[in-house]
C-alpha cells in the first residue's frame, strides 16, 4: 500500500476517487472536486491510498483556507464555536494553531476520511492522515482538522482516535428523508403533531399574502437578481464575499455541474424577489447551498420558511427524490419542521506546541489502535 498525492480532480477521477463515494453524495464526489478546484485555485490537495494492484483504497481531501479573515469553514473557528470559547482565547489558539489545514471536505457539513470495503482500509486510512500532516507542515500549518464527522460514520471517527485527534462536538447535520411517500400529505402525515401543525401554521401565514414561490432551474438570468440578496445573507453570518466574486461562484457552477442546479424564488405582489435559496442535485439528493433573504419587503410573513423548506419540498416529492440536505446551523428550526438531526464531531491536531490553550489539549488521545478499528 501507498500513499499518492494526485494533481488535479480529473487525476482523482481516473484513479477510481467516486469507486470510495457513495452515490448522490454531491459534496466528496469528483464532480464536485473539479468545481472547487476551479473556484478556489491552488488551494485544494487530494490524497489517495492505493494497494499493490494499484487499486483504490481510501482518499482525503485537504483544503487551504485564507488567512486574512475567519473563514466559516476553518477548523479553528468551527473549535472555538463548537466548544464556546472566548474569543481572547481563540486568539491565543490562533496565533500558535493558525493556519490549520482543513481535511475531509471543504463544505459546511461535510467531514470524511473516504475508505473502500477492503482489508487494508484502517492502515490506509491512517497513512493519508500521517501525510495530510505532512502535508501541512509544507504547507506552514501549524494543525490540521476534520470539522463534521457523522456521529454514523464510523470509520472517519475511529481512525482520529486512532491517529490521537482530539475530540469535540461540533454541531448536527440536517436532512429531511423524503423516501416512500407519494405526496406532501403523506410525507406531513408521517411527521410528529407538533411538526406536522408548524408546517401548517407556516404555510397558512401566506394566505391572501398575494406572494408567489417555486423552483426554477438555475439559468444566468438568475445570477443577477440574486447576488445582493446573497451577499447580505453572508455578511449576516459573518463572511465576506463581493459581487464578482458571488457571480463567479454560481457561473462556474452552472459550467462544471450543468443541469444540476435549481434555485427556489420567492415574489411579491409587484414582482420583487424577496428571497432564494439554490439548490444542487446528486443522484436522488437535493442540497441547500445559497440563499439569501429582504427582511425589510418580507416583514412578518414566513417567506424564508417556504422558500428555504416548504416549495423544496414539493419539489423533491414530486421528482421523487430521496432526501434533502441542509448542513448545519438552525438545528431547532429544522428540526420543528421535519428534518432529522445528525450530531456531528470535530476532530482537531495540533502540530505546535498546545499546552495551556484549551483542556482538549491536555490529554490527547494515543495514537494506535482502537477498540472496534481491526483489519477486514
Amino acid at each position: 500500500m501507498k500513499v499518492l498525492r494526485l494533481d488535479s480532480a480529473a487525476e482523482a477521477a481516473r484513479a477510481g476517487w467516486d469507486d470510495l463515494v457513495e452515490e448522490g453524495d454531491l459534496y466528496y464526489s469528483a464532480a464536485w472536486l473539479a468545481y472547487l478546484e476551479q473556484l478556489y485555485p491552488g488551494t485544494q490537495h487530494l490524497l489517495i491510498a492505493v494497494d499493490s494492484d494499484g487499486g483504490i483504497i481510501a482518499g482525503l481531501t485537504c483544503h487551504t483556507l485564507p488567512g486574512d479573515v475567519r473563514p466559516l469553514n476553518d477548523p479553528l473557528t468551527v473549535l472555538t464555536d463548537g466548544c464556546g470559547i472566548a474569543s481572547d482565547a481563540e486568539r491565543k489558539i490562533r496565533a500558535r494553531l493558525g493556519p490549520a489545514l482543513l481535511l475531509g471536505g471543504r463544505n459546511a457539513g461535510t467531514g470524511r476520511i473516504l475508505v473502500a470495503d477492503h482489508r487494508g482500509a484502517t492502515s490506509a486510512g491512517l497513512a493519508l492522515l500521517a501525510a495530510a500532516e505532512d502535508l501541512a507542515r509544507e504547507l506552514g500549518c501549524r494543525s490540521v482538522g476534520i470539522n463534521y464527522a457523522l456521529d454514523t460514520d464510523n470509520a472517519t471517527r475511529m481512525l482520529c482516535a486512532a491517529a490521537g485527534y482530539a475530540e469535540y462536538r461540533s454541531g448536527a447535520y440536517s436532512r429531511q428523508d423524503l423516501r416512500g411517500h407519494a405526496d406532501v400529505p403523506q410525507y406531513l402525515a408521517s411527521l410528529k403533531g407538533s411538526h406536522r401543525k408548524q408546517v401548517r401554521v407556516d404555510r397558512a401565514g401566506l394566505d391572501g399574502s398575494g406572494w408567489t414561490f417555486g423552483l426554477a432551474r438555475l439559468e444566468p438570468v438568475h445570477i443577477g437578481e440574486i447576488l445582493d440578496l446573497n451577499m447580505s445573507n453572508l455578511e449576516k453570518y459573518g463572511a465576506k464575499s463581493s459581487r464578482d466574486s458571488l457571480r463567479r461562484l454560481h457561473g462556474l457552477a452552472l459550467d462544471v455541474l450543468p443541469d444540476r442546479h435549481v434555485v427556489s424564488l420567492a415574489r411579491n405582489p409587484h414582482g420583487q424577489l424577496g428571497g432564494f435559496a439554490i439548490f444542487t442535485l446528486a443522484g436522488r439528493n437535493m442540497y441547500g447551498r445559497q440563499g439569501g433573504f429582504d427582511y425589510h419587503l418580507i416583514g412578518n410573513l414566513p417567506v424564508y420558511f417556504e422558500t428555504v423548506f416548504y416549495s423544496p419540498m414539493d419539489y423533491a416529492i414530486r421528482h421523487r427524490l430521496d432526501a434533502i440536505h441542509q448542513a448545519v446551523t438552525g438545528e431547532s428550526t429544522k428540526s420543528l419542521r421535519g428534518f432529522t438531526q445528525i450530531p456531528t464531531w470535530g476532530y482537531i491536531r495540533p502540530l505546535a506546541a498546545a499546552h495551556g490553550l484549551h483542556p482538549l489539549f491536555e490529554s490527547p488521545l494515543p495514537a494506535g489502535p482502537v477498540a472496534g478499528m481491526t483489519e477486514s
